[in-house]
């Protein structure tokens, strides 16, 4: 029998070879006799031709007419699979002469492997690619089964269980929020280490009382209660206080707060409590000894951040009196000694330190650095204190060495670099009215708070008013100058051109930071001008990040440039001028 099928012919299954060479008879099964008679449908068509095929086959389970269907492969057999099917197949009985085949219609490879898949926790794609799907287990059940159960008894889906869980893990977040209240700053970074005398030791020694005092924190918040307002509410509680912060270097001097959580204005503009907050726990850090700390983080700080989450106006200022009690049961002179030793500071205490000088100086008469004409060469918009530290780091900024900023602003630029690296020089320039009124405002207040700080202020000069264009004073200066900032971010070809001229100056060495990049993409070098600032700079792309500039949170890019002694190599690069072609020229004989 497995030689006649084997000759059968593929292009017609009805030949006459085939029908000569058949010995079996196909008998009708009496039940279907029985069903035609009664007049229900008959077979179709298409099973008509599995009976046809299985007529001359009997031996060969998948054998089908290849002239009408294509050819399919034979399944491979899963083992040890066991599933359930919706719904029954119906079988098909051939009875023939020598014994009864039951015979049931072939499973599909693709049904198959969804079988499968699905008791493996897998999806099908229309493609036929399996995907894995990982269900991870939820919290709160022992197992999937549970899950189950629980979902059939109390009759909920799977989404009303999820809105419960969530619900329950924010309820426990909260509960250990106020268990664990957060504090006002992250002493887990990275500290700041000091590169130069940060304290002025001579002076805290020879000064035990302030004379020049700052502006306090209320002078920005009484504009928003009336002297003949209550404070109280209707209801006999608390609405606001008004808190005094003793320092630790000089008790005699007492800087007035307001604490009120419900005042709306200073959620967005000004918040005094934040910045009680950080300055107690700056205070306990930087100040206070460490024989001392355990103290008043256990009995203080801890309350205070406590008061603050629930915002508990009674609470909150009584760990403030309790701070103002405590700082006055600590020596002086032990608390110059560990100044004396301190050679790191937390990570931010010099960014918040020049926030709190910037809100007493800038804050009040703020809108008034936005008289400019728009897009022009003389729009404000500030570096932030963050991306101005990387900079500062990256151009290897030192005590010994001078910083320019041409077009500085209200001096943010220059501050900074004085306290944070103790610059030998930090020099400003600036011609804007307004902006050059609150460079002043915001030098003077810097130098009440370093005093009040015990803080050695590096030498700080302003040339306002003027243009840095034709000033014999950055012309002196700058053939000495090691960092220079400039941003050039809307500086017009005019500009641009009398900067290249001031720049000729520069020393080797120097480090130029732009926002733009001070030598244009399609520059190529000039033989007959060999010695132009521009041919010698080393420029380098980094990458702004986000918030690093005060017009846009977006990022971008800035550049460094290194003046050189000799020819930049890059400018002999073929096409050096394009940007997208970086290919060395080589050259043969």
């Amino acid at each position: 029998m497995n030689e006649l099928t084997s000759d059968i012919d593929t292009d017609s299954i009805f030949s006459s070879v085939s029908k000569d060479m058949t010995p079996e008879e196909v008998v009708v099964d009496k039940t279907e006799e029985r069903i035609n008679k009664k007049g229900i449908k008959k077979l179709s068509s298409v099973q008509s031709l599995l009976n046809d095929a299985y007529k001359y086959s009997s031996h060969t389970e998948y054998t089908l007419p290849e002239s009408f269907l294509r050819t399919r492969n034979k399944p491979k057999i899963i083992e040890d699979v066991e599933y359930e099917a919706p719904r029954p197949k119906k079988k098909i009985q051939i009875k023939t002469q020598r014994k009864k085949l039951k015979v049931e219609k072939p499973v599909k490879p693709k049904k198959i492997k969804k079988v499968k898949a699905k008791l493996e926790g897998k999806t099908i794609k229309s493609n036929g690619e399996v995907q894995i799907s990982y269900r991870g287990r939820k919290k709160g059940s022992k197992n999937k089964k549970t899950i189950t159960k629980l979902e059939k008894d109390n009759k909920l889906n799977e989404n009303t269980l999820q809105n419960e869980r969530i619900k329950e893990t924010q309820i426990n977040q909260q509960e250990t929020n106020q268990k664990e209240p957060t504090d006002f700053i992250d002493l887990s970074l990275e500290p700041f280490p000091l590169k130069y005398d940060f304290f002025d030791i001579d002076y805290l020694k020879s000064n035990t009382e302030l004379n020049e005092l700052p502006n306090p924190s209320t002078s920005l918040t009484n504009k928003y209660y009336s002297p003949t307002a209550s404070q109280m509410n209707s209801e006999g509680s608390q609405v606001y206080k008004i808190v005094k912060l003793r320092y630790p270097l000089f008790t005699n001097y007492s800087e007035e707060f307001h604490v009120d959580f419900l005042n709306k204005h200073f959620d967005t503009i000004y918040n005094p409590m934040v910045e009680l907050g950080k300055l107690i726990e700056y205070f306990a850090k930087v100040y206070i000894p460490d024989a001392y700390y355990n103290e008043i983080s256990r009995e203080i700080i801890k309350p205070m951040n406590h008061a603050f989450d629930i915002k508990d106006v009674e609470k909150f200022t009584d760990a403030i009196n309790k701070y103002n009690t405590f700082i006055l049961t600590i020596p002086r002179d032990e608390i110059i000694k560990k100044l004396e030793c301190t050679k790191e500071l937390p990570k931010y205490f010099i960014q918040d330190l020049l926030h709190v000088v910037y809100t007493r100086s800038i804050h009040p008469k703020a809108k008034t650095l936005k008289k400019y004409a728009a897009f022009s060469s003389y729009v404000y918009g500030e570096l932030l204190p963050s991306f101005l530290s990387e900079i500062y780091s990256n151009c290897s900024l030192s005590s010994d060495k001078i910083f320019m900023d041409l077009g500085s602003g209200v001096g943010n630029c220059v501050v900074q670099a004085a306290l944070e690296y103790g610059c030998k020089l930090s020099f400003g320039c600036e011609i804007m009215e307004n902006a050059s009124d609150l460079t002043e405002a915001q030098y003077s207040e810097l130098t009440k708070r370093c005093k009040l700080f015990g803080i050695k202020l590096s030498p700080i000069k302003y040339s306002l008013r003027k243009s840095f264009i034709d000033n014999d004073e950055v012309s002196k200066l700058i053939k000495e100058c090691d960092v220079l900032l400039i941003n050039n971010f809307l500086f017009d070809a005019k500009i641009n051109n009398a900067v290249t001229k001031i720049l000729q100056s520069c020393k080797p060495g120097c480090k130029l930071i732009s926002l733009k990049s001070l030598r244009p993409v399609s520059y190529t070098i000039d033989f007959n001008d060999t010695e132009n600032i521009l041919n010698r700079m080393k420029i380098t792309k980094h990458n702004l990040k986000e918030n690093s500039v005060s017009w846009t949170h977006s990022g971008g890019e800035y550049y460094i440039s290194e003046v050189m002694t000799e020819l930049d190599e890059s400018l002999f690069t073929l096409n050096a001028g394009h940007r997208k072609t970086h290919k060395v020229i080589k050259y043969t004989r």
